[in-house]
């Protein structure tokens, strides 16, 4: 539906701009699914950081530990596909800083 209200005003600018929007809409959905996804999961867990809780997603094992941090203000999801890989030969955290992905503001 808001796509729909958008459409008349947006066809003004481009339809460039409504695929773009269209493109973000989609991205939103799936971010929202994939984090809730990530909540229900055991690897999932808040860490008290300077008063602040940081959403931590901790997985694989090894003496080495990659820490995962997004910039832009995009959430720990941007780190999914490479944590799971980098999982598979060492210990690897994804974070969210606050206010963005799982972490309060």
């Amino acid at each position: 539906k808001l796509l729909r209200d958008l459409a008349g005003p947006l066809a003004a600018v481009g339809g460039g701009t409504l695929l773009a929007v269209s493109g973000i809409l989609a991205w939103n959905a799936l971010e929202n699914a994939l984090l809730d996804q990530r909540l229900r999961n055991s690897a999932t867990r808040f860490v008290l950081v300077n008063g602040a809780e940081i959403n931590v997603n901790d997985i694989g094992e090894g003496d080495v530990v990659v820490v995962l941090d997004s910039g832009l203000g995009m959430s720990s999801l941007c780190w999914a596909w490479v944590q799971d890989k980098v999982a598979k030969v060492t210990r690897v955290l994804s974070i969210d800083r606050p206010g963005l992905g799982c972490s309060p503001p």
